[in-house]
């Protein structure tokens, strides 16, 4: 199997690591929101604040897409993907900086099992 990633078995690992831990953070967020009942109020404060107040034009094109599912496990969700995917561009950066192999996996694994990068993906349902 190895032989046929070749020269990309890093980066299927990473993106492996990605799928993880999108999977497992959204799943932990949805069932903390359950858990202690929050209320759409609470999760899409700031893309509906955001909007009129500041120029953050991210909010334009997600407020799009939180009205095709305006639930706030849209938001839980979206979270904790762009979390993971920051784990994919760390892994990016490091491979230019440090080359292809274990040294460009390393940075980025160091992130995604982060508890500081948990908390924060898991700091708005507390």
């Amino acid at each position: 199997m190895y032989a046929a990633l070749g020269k990309h078995r890093f980066l299927a690992g990473v993106l492996a690591g990605v799928v993880v831990y999108t999977a497992v953070m959204a799943a932990l967020s949805i069932e903390r929101h359950g858990a202690l009942r929050t209320q759409m109020n609470d999760l899409d404060e700031q893309l509906r604040s955001r909007i009129g107040v500041h120029a953050n034009v991210i909010f334009w094109p997600l407020g799009f897409l939180f009205k095709l599912w305006p639930e706030p496990e849209f938001l839980l969700i979206l979270t904790s993907l762009a979390c993971g995917l920051a784990g994919l561009g760390i892994y990016f950066f490091s491979r230019l900086h440090l080359g292809d192999g274990w040294p460009a996996v390393i940075p980025a694994a160091a992130f995604l099992l982060s508890p500081i990068v948990h908390d924060a993906n898991l700091y708005r349902i507390t």
